[in-house]
């Protein structure tokens, strides 16, 4: 991805429920629109998901287990984007 020009990535270590991905995903770009660096948005993300900010409406799921939100990794710049 970088070869191709991309300054940074949020890779997945592993598969993870389509609707955790989705709820991280609208959760980092939210806090990078805000102005936080791309690592402060992945950092605070993963929080939220660990204090149950954000979780599943499935009572049967609880998405602070680390399965749901230790395997994005930043590749790349971390900085913030300038919108």
């Amino acid at each position: 991805l970088a070869v191709a020009g991309a300054r940074s990535s949020i890779l997945s270590l592993w598969k993870i429920d389509d609707k955790a991905t989705s709820e991280f995903m609208i959760n980092f770009y939210k806090r990078l629109k805000f102005g936080e660096t791309r690592l402060e948005a992945l950092l605070n993300t993963q929080k939220d998901f660990r204090d149950g900010i954000i979780n599943s409406s499935d009572s049967t799921e609880n998405w602070k287990d680390e399965y749901y939100w230790g395997a994005f990794q930043l590749s790349g710049d971390w900085r913030s984007i300038n919108f």
